[in-house]
């Protein structure tokens, strides 16, 4: 039976506009190849018009790196560990391709971008848009963050939405996202404090947080209630059985829907979890602009060049080249 209370809006968290659900693979890969291509606009057009590639800039013994700066609008870098030292800020955004991303200091933009290991110490003022293995926030991001990876840590503070799938994910005590939560994960820990509306798809889930606004938790393999977590609205789950919640936990409506061990018959998983497909796509496209700037450099430059020289020709090229 459809639960009685509103469904948690879910524009806010990818994007604050509502896509419709990606049912088929071509849907997926149109979508992919859309954000491509707005990844290699925004990464070259207009901003890299006279950029030069940087010499290597090595902050540490163990960090060295090769970056191509755009003015003060935007650095793409390839390096073995990318580091913005503590007390250092940086005022532009970050396209990355590295093995490790450490921020002690600001990084005033975007960071976007995949790495096999991220932490954030310092802060980040824009969005974070990465694809890890790993990925700890101890600091700050002041807007949105989407994230993919094996293991998802946060016991530091996140202004705007959380968008994250991941193996594992844990929010700790000291943690705080003022946004709006969508996440699906394998074994996932909710012990902070969500200022938004929840929605949250897992294998085994453990909340013992706060939760400002309405929640909504998905779980095959049981749901566990902590003592200290609190619900300032309505609460609606689906679990393979019913849980306690203490007298006075929640200051709404509880809701609950019984999973059936045969999830095929019983859960539509692309109306339930079709938003997973935007994430991978989404990941595809940064990590194929990433690679795609990285290495054509020069060309992407003698092509920024000729767009920002001769517009209408390179429009009219353009919409020849769309059509074909």
């Amino acid at each position: 039976m459809k639960p009685a209370i509103p469904r948690i809006a879910q524009e806010a968290v990818i994007g604050r506009n509502r896509i419709d659900e990606i049912r088929r693979p071509g849907q997926v890969l149109l979508v992919g190849l859309l954000l491509t291509v707005a990844v290699l606009a925004l990464a070259l057009f207009p901003k890299v018009a006279g950029a030069q590639i940087d010499e290597a800039r090595c902050p540490s013994d163990e960090t060295c790196e090769k970056s191509w700066q755009s003015g003060s609008d935007i650095m793409v870098a390839q390096a073995d560990r990318h580091v913005i030292p503590d007390g250092e800020t940086v005022d532009r955004d970050l396209y990355l391709f590295a093995q490790s991303l450490q921020v002690d200091g600001t990084l005033d933009g975007d960071v976007i971008g995949w790495v096999q290991e991220a932490t954030v110490l310092g802060t980040i003022t824009e969005d974070m848009l990465l694809g890890a293995q790993r990925i700890r926030i101890e600091g700050q991001v002041t807007d949105d963050v989407r994230v993919f990876c094996q293991d998802l840590y946060i016991s530091g503070t996140i202004d705007g939405h959380l968008l994250g799938a991941a193996g594992t994910i844990t929010l700790t005590e000291e943690s705080v996202v003022k946004g709006d939560v969508l996440m699906a994960g394998g074994t996932v820990t909710l012990d902070g404090d969500i200022e938004g509306a929840a929605r949250v798809a897992s294998g085994a889930l453990r909340v013992n947080g706060t939760f400002a606004k309405n929640a909504e938790f998905f779980a095959d393999g049981g749901i566990t209630i902590g003592d200290d977590a609190q619900f300032g609205a309505d609460v609606y789950y689906e679990a393979p059985s019913e849980v306690d919640f203490r007298p006075g936990a929640v200051a709404g409506q509880v809701q609950f829907s019984r999973m059936v061990e045969d999830v095929k018959e019983s859960i539509d998983f692309p109306s339930q979890f079709g938003w997973i497909f935007r994430i991978l796509s989404f990941i595809a496209a940064i990590v194929a602009g990433v690679i795609i700037v990285a290495l054509t450099r020069n060309h992407a430059v003698r092509t920024a060049e000729t767009i920002r020289t001769k517009p209408l020709k390179s429009l009219g090229i353009g919409f020849i080249a769309f059509i074909c």
